[in-house]
């Protein structure tokens, strides 16, 4: 089992009160993609997917939860 790692997030986007993905500082690390990890402020498990800039320059991590 892995070991979820904790992410600090400064917002998120929500698709039908799911959280799609969340918005991190951009000096923050790269959280590797495939790994697991809690969002802080949101109950669960989420699997990490790919790193992204949306249109107004906000790094973007999409996540899907797990549990």
């Amino acid at each position: 089992m892995m070991t979820a790692r904790k992410i600090d997030q400064i917002g998120t986007l929500m698709v039908d009160e799911a959280i799609k993905a969340i918005h991190i500082r951009k000096g923050d690390p790269k959280p590797p993609e495939a790994s697991v990890a809690e969002i802080m402020g949101h109950p669960g498990i989420y699997r990490i997917g790919k790193t992204y800039f949306d249109h107004q320059g906000l790094r973007c991590v999409k996540v899907t939860r797990l549990h």
